[in-house]
């Protein structure tokens, strides 16, 4: 009985051993050594992008009917002028995502939010899907 405790202890420890040096090994690699932070695109770029191109797209397609004085769907859309504005307003987009997916297929609720604003809206380059 004591030897078959000894052979499952040693191997644990060997497994324990293998799996520091396959972490080791694959932490020594160049693809796994690189910054995560060297590859992400900066806020400040991310902002110019959000007033360039998404705001304007905002305010041609959506602020009709969700600005803050309307507010269809108790979604106010307005109050984000900066990509700052944006990350700060979670609320907002869980609340939008609920609401999409109580009312059924959240693709179909995005596309359907007003037939008419939509089918004039600029090709994105994706599906929107809200799980």
């Amino acid at each position: 009985m004591k030897f078959s405790v000894w052979l499952v202890g040693r191997g644990c420890r060997r497994l324990i051993i293998a799996m520091i040096v396959a972490v080791l090994v694959v932490s020594d690699l160049p693809e796994t050594n690189r910054s995560f932070a060297g590859d992400a695109v900066p806020f400040a770029r991310l902002g110019a992008q959000f007033k360039k191109s998404i705001r304007p797209l905002l305010g041609r397609y959506c602020l009709g009917c969700h600005s803050t004085q309307k507010k269809v769907g108790e979604l106010d859309l307005e109050q984000f002028t900066t990509f700052a504005a944006v990350r700060k307003g979670t609320k907002s987009w869980l609340k939008g995502g609920r609401n999409a997916r109580q009312r059924g297929n959240a693709t179909e609720e995005v596309g359907s939010a007003d037939r008419r604003s939509t089918q004039n809206a600029p090709e994105l380059g994706g599906t929107v899907f809200v799980r």
